[in-house]
């Protein structure tokens, strides 16, 4: 009778256990959340910082498109392109 009375609370201390257990490890446990949040967060600021560039990058194009003196800079820039009758001097 005494054994009886000792197994319900250790069968109950063991399913608190295992409760426990599983709310901070298991698959969709307190840990797997956080790690998850953080997860999150970075993709968020990926995003923001995805969206900066991307705005950065239409007006770009846009000054491609309609700005003729950033369209000659670029040229000369980028490309290393001159003028007609233009020198270049390289200096070593």
């Amino acid at each position: 009778m005494e054994s009886k009375k000792l197994l319900v609370p250790v069968i109950l201390v063991m399913f608190i256990g295992l409760f426990i257990g599983f709310t901070i490890f298991g698959d969709n446990g307190v840990l797997h959340l956080l790690g998850m949040n953080q997860e999150i967060k970075r993709i968020e600021n990926n995003i923001s910082r995805l969206n900066a560039e991307n705005k950065k990058l239409k007006h770009i194009a846009l000054l491609l498109q309609h700005d003729e003196r950033y369209q000659e800079l670029m040229s000369r820039q980028e490309l290393g392109m001159v003028r007609k009758n233009e020198k270049i001097f390289i200096f070593k």
